[in-house]
């Protein structure tokens, strides 16, 4: 648990400014009465953003999903990105790749999956 997150929490819910003044175990208790979307609660668990975030952002991308597929196929552009994905995501999507020919795909496809032998092929 990191102190500064416990800190706030307790100033933003109980009004306590200084938990050195109070008994250890009445800490304890209020620390463990706080909200999950407390700071200290989101550190423990490991989650970035207030649940609310994530529904809020899993409600838009449907709506954005629902609004691309009412478009008419001749007017849309690109799908839209998840917003929820985004924050769920860590690390960074590789970018897309474009191949000139069937057999440029085929020999990427084969040095990432490997040939029937379970090797890498080294053409490109």
């Amino acid at each position: 648990m990191c102190k500064e997150e416990l800190i706030c929490d307790f100033a933003q819910e109980y009004r306590i400014y200084n938990i050195k003044d109070w008994p250890p175990d009445y800490i304890a208790i209020l620390a463990n009465g706080l909200d999950d979307n407390s700071r200290t609660k989101r550190k423990i668990t490991g989650e970035k953003l207030p649940r609310e975030i994530y529904l809020l952002a899993g409600i838009q991308d449907s709506l954005n999903v629902l609004l691309y597929a009412m478009t008419d196929p001749k007017k849309r552009g690109k799908a839209p990105e998840s917003i929820l994905g985004r924050f769920l995501d860590d690390e960074p999507k590789e970018k897309e790749q474009a191949f000139e020919t069937p057999e440029d795909f085929r020999n990427t496809w084969k040095n990432i999956v490997g040939n029937k032998h379970g090797e890498k092929c080294n053409s490109n």
